[in-house]
């Protein structure tokens, strides 16, 4: 497996925890509709009168959102490896 492929795996993880630590810290009260997910809500949770329910172009923009900025970490690590990689000694 190559080092990038290494460097998107790991930060494909960070972004997905972040992503779901920002989409459920904030909590209302216990009967109401639970929303969840960051940047748009892709899951209602189920309320006192109500069923839960998935909101699909929330959970479409919020893969995309995870793996486009896993993708912008992978290539800001990979371009921070390469200009602060040690000159090779001749």
């Amino acid at each position: 497996m190559g080092i990038v492929k290494v460097r998107f795996a790991a930060s494909l993880l960070f972004t997905n925890v972040a992503v779901y630590f920002a989409g459920n810290s904030a909590r209302q009260c216990d009967f109401c509709a639970r929303e969840q997910g960051w940047p748009l809500t892709y899951y209602v949770g189920p309320a006192l009168v109500g069923d839960a329910h998935y909101v699909w172009l929330g959970v479409l923009t919020d893969i995309s959102v995870s793996v486009s900025s896993a993708m912008l970490l992978t290539l800001i690590w990979c371009f921070l490896a390469q200009t602060l990689k040690a000159p090779a000694a001749r």
